[in-house]
């Protein structure tokens, strides 16, 4: 697949996240304590557009996809989410829908480019039979008239 150059601040898999246990936030280090919960939020469009609140939050922010995960105690978040990289991945962020829908989209989208593939393929193959029968008939009705 070709592999676009993309930032991943205009991907629409790039989202907050929380870990919680029973409600509370999950601290590093006790995640085997108990059944772990994600949640993953889409950031706003006004948090894409400033850097100092991105930089602020991002402790909490990564891709969904796990393309990149800046980490906890990561101080360059903003310049590796703002920086041009080549990323197959990359889905246009869509302001209002978090990155569990922007996967279910994007899927739906790939399966619909699928069966129109194979419906291409199918008339194509379709339409080279039809020739050759023709030929076929063609050729046997003049053997049989000559």
């Amino acid at each position: 697949m070709l592999r676009k150059k993309v930032r991943c601040i205009d991907c629409g898999f790039l989202c907050f996240y929380e870990r919680r246990i029973g409600g509370q936030l999950v601290l590093p280090g006790l995640e085997q304590l108990a059944p772990v919960t994600h949640h993953y939020f889409e950031v706003a469009l006004e948090l894409r557009q400033s850097a100092k609140s991105l930089q602020d939050l991002s402790r909490h922010l990564l891709c969904y996809r796990g393309i990149v995960s800046p980490g906890p105690e990561d101080e360059e978040v903003v310049r590796k989410i703002t920086t041009t990289r080549a990323c197959s991945y990359f889905v246009e962020h869509i302001p209002g829908f978090d990155p569990t829908w922007h996967l279910t989209e994007h899927e739906r989208k790939r399966e619909q480019g699928a069966i129109r593939r194979w419906n291409l393929l199918s008339n194509l193959l379709s339409v080279l039979l039809g020739i050759g029968v023709t030929i076929l008939v063609m050729w046997l009705t003049r053997l049989w008239f000559q």
